[in-house]
C-alpha cells in the first residue's frame, strides 16, 4: 500500500466514482487553485509511476503530469487532437489499479493541445513512451481505466 502523502491522501482506487467520470475543464479564472492543489497532492506520488492525473489525488479536473525523460511536465485541459502511426497493444500498470497489469491498445505518436502552468494554449507532437502515457492519463481524464479497455 502506498502511504498517504502530507496531505492524508492516498491514491483514488477503482471503485471510486471519481476515476469514471469525466473530469471538468480548468479556466482561465480558477486554473491557479486547482493546478497547486493538483501539485500538492500529486508531486509525492511522482516516484511510483510515469504519469498522474488529477482524479487520482481526489479532484475532477483536467489536469495530468507525465515524466519526459526526467522531467514532470503538467498539462492543463489536454486534448489529444490526432493519434498516429500504427495501433499496438501496451503491457500497462496503474497506481489506481495496484497489482495488476492490462493488455491496452495505443498508438505510437499523438498531437495534443493543451494550457501550459501559465494558461497560454499549446500544440505538441509527442512519441513513444510519452505519447502512451499521454494517451493513459487522458484516458483518466475522460473517466475511463484501462481495465476497461483490457484487449
Amino acid at each position: 500500500a502506498l502511504k498517504k502523502n502530507a496531505n492524508n491522501m492516498s491514491i483514488v482506487k477503482i471503485g471510486n466514482s471519481i476515476l469514471t467520470n469525466p473530469c471538468e475543464k480548468l479556466t482561465e479564472d480558477n486554473y491557479t487553485k486547482y493546478l497547486s492543489k493538483f501539485l500538492m497532492r500529486s508531486i509525492p506520488y511522482r516516484k511510483h509511476g510515469q504519469g498522474i492525473a488529477s482524479n487520482q489525488v481526489n479532484l475532477p479536473y483536467r489536469i495530468c503530469s507525465v515524466k519526459i525523460g526526467q522531467v514532470w511536465k503538467t498539462f492543463i485541459n489536454p486534448e489529444i487532437i490526432k493519434y498516429y502511426g500504427e495501433s499496438f497493444i501496451n503491457n500497462e500498470r496503474c497506481l489506481s489499479i495496484p497489482n495488476k497489469d492490462f493488455n491496452v491498445k495505443r498508438y505510437k505518436s499523438v498531437d495534443i493541445v493543451y494550457r501550459d502552468t501559465k494558461y497560454r494554449a499549446q500544440t505538441a507532437t509527442y512519441n513513444a513512451l510519452t505519447a502512451i502515457v499521454l494517451q493513459h492519463e487522458l484516458d483518466h481524464l475522460d473517466g475511463v481505466l484501462i481495465s476497461m479497455k483490457n484487449n
